[in-house]
C-alpha cells in the first residue's frame, strides 16, 4: 500500500470508530487492510461522530514505513456518488432515508426533512420568535 491510497469500505467496527478497508488495484483479490482508525472532527468535549457505510470510496493515509497503522480520512464525491448541492454557501447533511438538514448562509434559511413518520424530538426548550402554520399543518 502507498503512503496515501484510495479504497472502498469492506467492514466497519462503529464502537471503535474503525473499519476495514479493500484496496482493489492490488491484484485480483485485493488487499484489505487492518482495522484503521476513522478520523472525525471531534473527540474530546465536542465530538462529531460518522461512519462510512460498507463499499463507500474512502481516502486512507499510512504512517510512513507502516502499512499497519493508518487512517480512513474520509470520503469524496465521485461520478457515481454524486454533490447533494452545488452552492458554497450551503451545508447540507442528508441520510439514506432521505430525512436532511441544511442551512443557507445567503438566505439565513435553515431547512429540516423528516420522512414520513419521523419525528423531530427536542429536549430542553424551543424558544420561538414567530411560528407560521403552513397549509395542512397543525399544532
Amino acid at each position: 500500500m502507498r503512503q496515501v491510497d484510495i479504497g472502498r469500505i469492506s467492514a466497519v467496527y462503529p464502537e471503535r470508530a474503525t473499519a476495514r478497508v479493500l484496496f482493489d488495484d492490488y491484484g485480483s483479490d485485493g488487499i484489505v487492510s487492518r482495522e484503521l482508525s476513522i478520523i472525525s472532527k471531534g473527540s474530546m468535549g465536542t465530538k462529531d461522530y460518522w461512519m462510512p457505510e460498507v463499499n463507500e470510496m474512502v481516502l486512507c493515509v499510512f504512517l510512513a514505513g507502516s502499512q499497519k497503522q493508518g487512517f480512513v480520512v474520509g470520503t469524496f464525491f465521485n461520478d457515481i456518488d454524486r454533490v447533494p448541492v452545488s452552492a458554497k454557501q450551503v451545508r447540507h447533511l442528508s441520510f439514506p432515508d432521505g430525512a436532511s438538514v441544511e442551512y443557507d448562509t445567503r438566505s439565513k434559511v435553515m431547512s429540516i426533512t423528516l420522512p414520513s413518520g419521523g419525528t423531530l424530538d427536542v429536549k430542553g426548550t424551543l424558544s420561538v420568535d414567530k411560528l407560521i402554520v403552513r397549509e395542512g399543518g397543525g399544532i
